[in-house]
């Protein structure tokens, strides 16, 4: 299971852990056999991809690229499956905005961007609810708890 991880901005990180948890939702999902790239990259990079090929003039978080896009969720994929794109500053900012260590964030980013690789989407009520819960079972495998709560609770605090 090929996982590629580039980081293409100044800062470093745990290149291994975000492998293990690319390697962890994957395995979840019975693609043992597919390869993804994760790059790790600054605003700039990810809004012009964001602009390009979503029309969203605005830098995101994460963007994933599927290469065998599905409208449901794929059992047991393998080959190339695609790209997840994180933008690293936005991550720090989520990160203190929702009072989670930059580690934990990135966590997050990285199962949420393999799901969409693996056909989650999160664009309705159900489709939101199922990637929520198969986030939550794959972060808790690596200890990190209660992460969507504290997003929830500073978005609720926010509005």
């Amino acid at each position: 299971m090929p996982i590629y991880i580039l980081n293409h901005q100044p800062k470093p990180i745990k290149k291994s852990r975000l492998a293990q948890l690319a390697k962890a939702t994957l395995l979840s999902e019975h693609a043992g056999e597919a390869e993804i790239t994760i790059l790790v990259t600054d605003d700039i990079t990810v809004r012009r991809l964001n602009r390009e090929y979503r029309k969203q003039d605005r830098s995101t978080d994460v963007l994933s690229f599927a290469q065998q896009p599905s409208d449901k969720p794929i059992d047991g994929a393998s080959g190339l499956l695609g790209d997840v794109v994180i933008s690293l500053p936005t991550a720090i900012q989520n990160a203190a905005q929702y009072g989670i260590p930059l580690e934990e964030e990135l966590a997050l980013l990285v199962v949420h961007g393999c799901l969409h690789l693996l056909g989650y989407d999160d664009e309705t009520e159900r489709g939101n609810q199922r990637m929520r819960q198969r986030e939550t079972a794959i972060l808790t495998q690596f200890g990190y708890r209660n992460v969507w709560e504290r997003h929830y609770k500073s978005k609720q605090i926010a509005n």
